[in-house]
């Protein structure tokens, strides 16, 4: 079983976090984590987190409240690529829909990331998010519209929403 829990990045870590690195060829689709700590400090509703097994950081995760939209947005997800291919990302996805279940302040969350990037398809995939065709390339929406409804948050995949309006034809 896999011990895993999401701990804030603080004056203790930070320099852990930054040596952190994506697997090999797959740099192009995540920011750096010094450049998400950094856009942290300065978009303060970021919320910077590390990705623990244990005691050892093995990945980082940010989100936060998107200022133009006023939705939950997962902005950056990373595993290590000594830490690649054993549940890190999916298992800190999953405490991460935990805690915005029980936080309740949105009822909508949305994963962007690179359209070419088929591994971040296939995890949002696996979590049960869904694709509906609609939006941005490399978005993945969740509203209580309707949709898949998981717990107090609803999660789906492709979708992108514009002044509270799902762009999802299944919704009611």
């Amino acid at each position: 079983m896999i011990a895993l829990t999401l701990r804030g990045v603080t004056k203790a870590n930070w320099e852990t976090c930054i040596q952190l690195r994506p697997a090999e060829g797959r740099e192009r689709f995540v920011a750096s984590n010094v450049y998400s700590l950094a856009e942290s400090k300065f978009l303060t509703n970021m919320r910077p987190l590390a990705i623990y097994q244990e005691e050892e950081m093995v990945g980082f995760l940010m989100y936060g409240i998107d200022p133009d939209d006023d939705n939950y947005w997962v902005y950056r997800l990373m595993v290590d690529r000594n830490h690649q291919r054993q549940g890190y990302g999916k298992g800190a996805m999953k405490l991460l829909l935990e805690k915005l279940r029980d936080e309740a302040e949105r009822d909508l969350l949305v994963i962007g990331y690179h359209p070419e990037n088929e591994g971040a398809d296939r995890l949002y995939a696996s979590l049960g998010f869904e694709k509906n065709g609609h939006g941005l390339p490399g978005v993945r929406g969740s509203r209580r519209c309707g949709c898949v409804e998981r717990g107090n948050l609803i999660i789906e995949i492709g979708s992108f929403f514009v002044g509270g309006q799902c762009w999802d034809s299944k919704c009611e």
